[in-house]
C-alpha cells in the first residue's frame, strides 16, 4: 500500500506542476465531449457544484482489457482519463441518483451489487510532506478528524482554495466527535460508515433497491483486500 501511495503522490506532484496547462487542454476537450460538458459552477473554496450534462459507464471487463485485470483506484481513474472523462463526483442528490442509475445499467435480470470508485478521497491528507501532527493515517486504530475527504477531479481542483480539491466530509470514522459533512454537501454513507479508516470513496449500488438508497463505503486502494468489495463487482462510472 505504501508503495502504491508513493506512486500516486509522485503522479500528483507531476500533475500539480503542469496543472494549468493540463486543465486548459482537458477542459477544451471535455467541453466538446458529450459526457462531461460543464453546465455551471457555484461558489469558490466552499460549496462548489459542477454541472454534468451526462454520465456514462464502463463494465468490469474494461479492467481486464486495459489493465490485466487489476482493479484499483488508479486503474479506475486511468480508465476514465483514457476515455476523455473523469471519475464521477457524488456532489448533489441529483448526481447521486444519476451515478446509481448508470451503475444499474451494468446489471442483468438478477439481483446484484455494484461498486465504483468516486472522484473524491482523503489520501491527500496522508501525504508525506504533511507534518505528523496534521497527518491522516489510514486504519481503524488511527481514525481521526485529520482525514478530510475532498472532491478532487477536474474543475474541483481549480475551484478549491488549496489546489487539492473541495472538502465534503471530515473524519475517517463515523463515531468520532466532530465527524460529518462539510461545506453544505450531503453524505451518503452506509450504516456505521465510514468505519474502516480507509481513504478511498466507493459507491455501492444494490439493484434490488432504489437509486437514492445507494451508499458510500470507505474502501481500500485495491478492493480485493476487503471481502466487502469484490473486484468483480466494480464498474467504472463517469
Amino acid at each position: 500500500m505504501e508503495a502504491e501511495l508513493m506512486g500516486m503522490r509522485t503522479r500528483s506532484a507531476t500533475r500539480n506542476a503542469v496543472r494549468w496547462m493540463v486543465l486548459f487542454l482537458l477542459l477544451q476537450y471535455l467541453g466538446s465531449h458529450p459526457s462531461f460538458t460543464a453546465a455551471g459552477e457555484e461558489g469558490k473554496g466552499g460549496h462548489v457544484t459542477i454541472g454534468i450534462m451526462k454520465y456514462s459507464h464502463y463494465p468490469n471487463s474494461a479492467f481486464r482489457s486495459n489493465f490485466e485485470g487489476a482493479v484499483a483506484y488508479s486503474t479506475s481513474c486511468e480508465c476514465c482519463y483514457n476515455g476523455g472523462s473523469l471519475p464521477a463526483s457524488d456532489q448533489t442528490p441529483a448526481a447521486h441518483i444519476s451515478i446509481a442509475t448508470e451503475l444499474r445499467k451494468l446489471s442483468s435480470t438478477r439481483v446484484e451489487t455494484f461498486h465504483t470508485f468516486l472522484g473524491g478521497n482523503a489520501w491527500h491528507s496522508a501525504e508525506n510532506d504533511i507534518p505528523d501532527e496534521q497527518k491522516c493515517v489510514r486504519g481503524q486504530y488511527f481514525a481521526s478528524l485529520k482525514c478530510i475527504y475532498k472532491w478532487n477531479e477536474g474543475a474541483f481542483l481549480d475551484r478549491s482554495s488549496d489546489g487539492d480539491g473541495v472538502p465534503f466530509f471530515i473524519g475517517s470514522m463515523y463515531s468520532l466527535i466532530g465527524a460529518g459533512p462539510m461545506n453544505g454537501y450531503k453524505a451518503y454513507w452506509g450504516p456505521k460508515l465510514p468505519g474502516h479508516g480507509q481513504l478511498f470513496l466507493v459507491l455501492r449500488m444494490d439493484t434490488d433497491k432504489a437509486e437514492k438508497d445507494a451508499t458510500w463505503y470507505d474502501g481500500q486502494y485495491r478492493p480485493f483486500r476487503d471481502p466487502e468489495t469484490p473486484e468483480k463487482t466494480f464498474g467504472r462510472c463517469l
